[in-house]
């Protein structure tokens, strides 16, 4: 019997690992059985593709949408400031996103219920120095309000003639901020141009503020801001405690399910207590490298299957791609940002941050991510990023 489960061992160990996950996972990024260059022709071809199909389909969503009045009635719960600036895609062709953007947050705001979101504005803020020149923002101002900060490009240069890209950026954020201040909103969700919401993520936002930010009593003190993106490159298994403690859980879990089984379908000689401590041993250290190289982001997938399994966690200084601000904080946080100099080393991401740090705010992130983020090609940075983290 004992040579029995041996070879059972060993051949499901060298099918889960030389068959199974190879096969499984060739296709998923951040596993460690995905094998692509930094920018595969391929992948590029598939990933323009697939952006062309959702410009269609946004196109289509944006021809059947009528247009909502700028000024909502009654107080309002939720502002959607979506920050643009034109990119130069003259090598990739019209990427769209700002089309595909607008089009999920507009499907977002008039299909959603939720009870702490009623009454929701959107609007795109304009921020490029030729607003005449973002063709996409104009064409969608039939659509929805565009707010421009430089109109009839009236802007200000720096003495050698240009904008720092890293301080224009913060001086960006510091206007639309404040633009969607005005409506005088109980939240303010500000979002970058090429983001794709979920479209349960108010119904999911409102889960968690209800259930662990704003209502509860024992939350004393205050927050900053709820990210609903971070890189899912970042993502993965670590050192940090968190992490460390779900390896744990999943070898405890992965170590307890095969001891089980073995003491249920094995006779009672077999059911040492050695033979089935092994047996564990084995299960946890098994379960704990499977999960190690499918990638915690495709572990932790579960999660998106309701927005009740969604859970809060201390974020990290980076992103802005999509972020929830309380109304309480926004005059001092804009304030703050315009007495700073951002710089390479010094982004407005990193800012923000080292305001809630000065001040003792609470900084939330949800997991997973509540929306998408499709920006290949970067206005900031200027080139284009790796492909293979912009597969679907």
């Amino acid at each position: 019997m004992y040579s029995f489960w041996a070879v059972l061992v060993g051949f499901a160990y060298l099918s889960i690992f030389f068959l199974f996950l190879p096969w499984l996972c060739r296709h998923w990024p951040h596993s460690r059985f995905f094998r692509s260059g930094v920018n595969d022709p391929e992948i590029v071809r598939q990933i323009l593709h697939e952006n062309d199909l959702r410009i269609s389909i946004a196109q289509d969503s944006l021809h059947n949408y009528v247009k909502k009045p700028t000024s909502a009635e009654g107080p309002v719960d939720l502002v959607v400031a979506v920050i643009t600036i034109n990119r130069d895609s003259d090598s990739v062709g019209q990427l769209g996103y700002l089309t595909q953007t607008v089009a999920r947050v507009l499907s977002v705001v008039q299909n959603d219920r939720s009870e702490i979101f009623r009454n929701k504005i959107a609007f795109i803020c304009n921020v490029d120095v030729k607003e005449s020149q973002h063709s996409e923002a104009v064409y969608l101002s039939t659509v929805v309000r565009v707010i421009s900060r430089f109109p009839n490009g009236t802007s200000t240069a720096t003495p050698q003639g240009k904008f720092d890209v890293f301080e224009k950026e913060k001086s960006d954020y510091v206007f639309c901020l404040r633009q969607a201040y005005n409506y005088n909103p109980r939240y303010i969700l500000m979002m970058e141009d090429d983001v794709l919401l979920n479209h349960d993520s108010f119904a999911t936002l409102t889960h968690l503020l209800r259930s662990r930010v704003d209502l509860r009593k024992d939350n004393l003190i205050p927050w900053l801001f709820t990210k609903l993106y971070y890189p899912e490159k970042w993502q993965g298994y670590g050192f940090e405690p968190d992490k460390i403690g779900e390896l744990i859980g999943i070898a405890l879990l992965g170590g307890t399910v095969l001891a089980l089984l073995a003491f249920v379908l094995s006779s009672r000689r077999f059911t040492t207590k050695t033979r089935i401590s092994a047996l564990f041993v084995v299960g946890a250290m098994t379960s704990t490298t499977v999960a190690v190289l499918v990638g915690r982001q495709h572990i932790q997938s579960w999660r998106r299957f309701s927005h009740y399994t969604h859970r809060l966690i201390r974020a990290s200084d980076c992103c802005t791609q999509a972020v929830l601000y309380p109304e309480s904080v926004v005059e001092g946080l804009a304030e703050y940002l315009s007495g700073v100099v951002c710089s390479i080393d010094f982004s407005v991401d990193l800012a923000i941050d080292a305001f809630a740090r000065t001040h003792s705010l609470r900084r939330h992130l949800v997991e997973p991510n509540l929306c998408r983020h499709i920006g290949f090609v970067s206005t900031v940075r200027s080139y284009a990023k790796k492909a293979a983290e912009f597969l679907e």
